[in-house]
């Protein structure tokens, strides 16, 4: 008795981690889909769904180069070039496709967000441009609201996206944290 209930203490375990993980996926999604300002960008996050929710047989193909509709936030400031991911695919994408491995990453600390991409181009960093950037991340994420938010940030060859892993979900390490308001414009 006591090892049929180790047994299963362990799966329930794992099953329970497995829906916790779904869970946060599916919450961001609603943020994709809360954030979304036209068609294209909701039909992205249609496409998505349709990719990750209601194709899980096993063995199924699933197209992990399909287009994007609508494309990332691309602004400049202070001569650099900040990328704005729209979605989880964006994310990946921008995260993975564009961004050098010397250039930096930001996203909210345990809040569902954008990841944003700091193109360095040889140019020097500074504290400002970080401050200017990680309030940029905490504006394009559900702490847009709050007063403060915490963003982390790191150069993209410290990112990596698990085995299996959702869109949009990365594992990261060696990072820095500052505490910002969240600011669409600088």
């Amino acid at each position: 008795k006591y090892n049929k209930l180790k047994n299963t203490l362990e799966i329930v375990s794992k099953q329970k981690e497995d829906t916790k993980k779904e869970l946060n996926y599916i919450e961001s999604i609603i943020y994709s889909l809360t954030t979304a300002t036209n068609l294209d960008e909701v039909d992205d996050v249609y496409l998505e769904i349709q990719e990750n929710l209601l194709n899980k047989n096993i063995g199924e193909k699933k197209s992990k180069d399909s287009v994007n509709k609508s494309s990332p936030i691309s602004l400049n400031i202070d001569g650099y070039n900040i990328l704005i991911g729209r979605n989880n695919k964006q994310n990946d994408y921008l995260t993975f496709k564009l961004a050098s491995k010397n250039d930096l990453w930001f996203h909210t600390e345990n809040i569902h967000g954008s990841h944003v991409i700091l193109k360095l181009d040889n140019k020097e960093l500074t504290d400002e441009i970080i401050s200017k950037v990680a309030s940029i991340a905490a504006y394009y994420s559900k702490g847009r609201n709050s007063s403060k938010v915490n963003v982390q940030y790191t150069e993209v060859k410290n990112i990596k996206k698990p085995k299996n892993a959702k869109p949009g979900f990365v594992v990261f390490n060696h990072y820095n944290t500052i505490l910002v308001e969240p600011k669409e414009k600088l």
